[in-house]
C-alpha cells in the first residue's frame, strides 16, 4: 500500500465515527468538505463526487441473480420483503433531506474513490453490514458510469454518478462550522491515539 491509499483508509475509518459526534448521520457533504481540506493539508486534491448509492442485502441479490436480473411486480415484491429481501439507497434524487439536498457526496483522490459516511446505510438487522467506511478504485466510476464494489465485509454497493451541484447550498458546504472537526480528524491521522 502507498501513502495514499493508508492515509485514504485510515480518513475513511475514523472520520463517520468523530463526525456523528456533531452531525446527523447522513453527514455526507460536511465530511467531503472536510475531505477536501484534510487531503490538501497532505499535500493530495480531493475533489467532491455526487451520486446515489444502492445497497442491497445478500437476499435481495440472490433472488435477482435467480430471476436473472427481473425486478418483481408488487405482489412479488411483498413476497420478496417477507422474505427477508432489502435494499437502501442513499442519496436517492426523489428523496430530499434537509435543505433540500439529495445526492450522496463521496470523494475522488487521484484514482481512489473515498465514501467515509457510507455507514449511515450499516442495517445488521437487515443483513446489509457496512460498519466502516470504503475506499475503492473505479475506471468505471472515473469515466462517469455506474460501478458495483464490495466492500471490506463483502457487501455489495451500486454506486451511480450524478450531475448535482445541490450541495454548495448547504450550510455543510457553504459555511466553516466543520473546520474545528477537520482539524480533529488531521491530528488523528498525523498522531492516531489507538
Amino acid at each position: 500500500m502507498n501513502r495514499l491509499e493508508i492515509l485514504a483508509k485510515r480518513f475513511a475509518a475514523i472520520t463517520y465515527p468523530i463526525l456523528t459526534t456533531r452531525y446527523a448521520s447522513g453527514c455526507c457533504i460536511a465530511a467531503a468538505r472536510i475531505g477536501i481540506e484534510v487531503f490538501e493539508y497532505f499535500g493530495y486534491q480531493a475533489v467532491e463526487i455526487p451520486c446515489t448509492v444502492w445497497v442491497p442485502n445478500r437476499d435481495l441479490v440472490k433472488r435477482l441473480v435467480d430471476s436473472d436480473g427481473e425486478w418483481p411486480d408488487d405482489a412479488q415484491s411483498r413476497q420478496w420483503m417477507a422474505d427477508g429481501c432489502y435494499s437502501v439507497v442513499v442519496g436517492h434524487p426523489n428523496h430530499q433531506i434537509a435543505n433540500g439536498i439529495s445526492a450522496h457526496l463521496i470523494l475522488r483522490v487521484e484514482s481512489f474513490f473515498i465514501d467515509p459516511t457510507i455507514p449511515q446505510a450499516h442495517r445488521p438487522h437487515r443483513g446489509i453490514d457496512i460498519p466502516a467506511g470504503v475506499v475503492f478504485r473505479s475506471a468505471d466510476l472515473a469515466s462517469g458510469r455506474d460501478d458495483v464494489i464490495r466492500s471490506d465485509q463483502a457487501q455489495m454497493l451500486h454506486y451511480h454518478p450524478r450531475e448535482s451541484k445541490e450541495y454548495l447550498t448547504s450550510p455543510d458546504w457553504a459555511t466553516r462550522r466543520w473546520k474545528r472537526l477537520a482539524g480533529v480528524i488531521i491530528r488523528e491521522l498525523r498522531c492516531p491515539t489507538k
